[in-house]
């Protein structure tokens, strides 16, 4: 978003305190001479010390207010503004007056049809920044939120029978119709758990301040992928699984992953994966029991005292070896 120029603070009460601030400096310089020859100190307050002064005064005394002659010379100076000009300054004289003006006031009158005018140019100069940067509902939304803050504007205008933003907003129903249509072509590749879930946040992101068939189609695919995940579970290696145990593990991950690790049909894999694992593991120690018995000998018989001699040592240290290597 380009950055205004305008960032200084322009409300009635900044007006008058910098009116103020300003007459204090100048009056205090005016005398600067006359004060430096007669050797006294300064008859003028400090300009600061005159701001505290003046709202002072203004506290203590609302009534000597002249609040119509204020509210004149505010709106000249703050809807004067040919360029600059944002709604929040507009928006803060009139509430600054609301109340204290009669309701009917022309005042009030003024503000809102200068309020129009600069709310138009700040929907054009945020639709710009929309038409070019804007790819997403989303990108637009914080797009206009940035603009918003930019200009000083509320959600709720000023103004009841204009619609703040209105071209953007139309913008945005073009981007939304166009993002359903891609979200629509990517349901159809989203078969893991993980897909069609980062797809329906996407779609919550874009489009979840409003309507969309998205929601229910997005339903209609958990509910497929569930469906056939718990029928892998039981047919992908049959009922109870029978398979390499690599495979195995490598399903049931897989499945922790697609159906949640308390799923019940996943525990019912986990727990049949772990039997056929111990039934492959009592055939490896069935097979290699002679093995180990055969090596266990060999390391008694080379382990007795005395030793056997050299030829018969060297022998068994060979066939220890050929066993072991088998």
């Amino acid at each position: 978003m380009t950055t205004r120029k305008m960032r200084y603070k322009l409300d009635p009460r900044e007006v008058f305190r910098s009116a103020v601030l300003i007459q204090s400096a100048f009056r205090r310089w005016s005398l600067e001479d006359s004060r430096r020859l007669l050797d006294i100190q300064p008859t003028m307050p400090p300009p600061p010390l005159a701001v505290a002064l003046f709202f002072k005064q203004r506290l203590v005394n609302p009534g000597k207010i002249d609040v119509e002659g204020e509210a004149m010379a505010s709106i000249s100076i703050i809807c004067g503004r040919n360029s600059g000009l944002t709604v929040g300054p507009i928006v803060a004289c009139y509430n600054e007056y609301w109340g204290k003006l009669p309701a009917d006031d022309s005042i009030f009158e003024l503000l809102k049809e200068r309020y129009v005018e600069v709310a138009t140019d700040m929907d054009e100069a945020v639709l710009a920044q929309v038409m070019e940067h804007a790819q997403l509902p989303s990108q637009a939304r914080e797009i206009m939120r940035q603009g918003k803050l930019e200009w000083g504007s509320d959600d709720m205008p000023l103004v009841d029978s204009h619609d703040l933003l209105a071209a953007c907003n139309n913008r945005i129903m073009e981007l939304k119709k166009a993002a359903e249509g891609i979200f629509t072509g990517r349901l159809e590749f989203a078969t893991t758990r993980r897909s069609i879930q980062k797809l329906a946040e996407e779609v919550e992101l874009e489009l979840g301040d409003g309507h969309t068939p998205l929601r229910a189609r997005l339903l209609a695919a958990r509910t497929a992928h569930r469906e056939r995940m718990e029928l892998e579970t039981q047919t992908n290696f049959g009922w109870p699984p029978r398979g390499k145990i690599c495979e195995l593990a490598h399903a049931v991950r897989w499945f922790a992953i697609e159906l949640g690790q308390g799923h019940l049909a996943v525990q019912d894999f986990l727990n049949a994966t772990l039997r056929e694992l111990k039934r492959w593991e009592e055939r490896a120690e069935e097979a290699l029991r002679p093995i180990e018995d055969a090596a266990n000998e060999l390391r008694r018989r080379l382990a007795l005292k005395p030793e056997p001699p050299k030829l018969i040592k060297n022998a068994l240290t060979d066939e220890l070896n050929e066993v072991l290597a088998n």
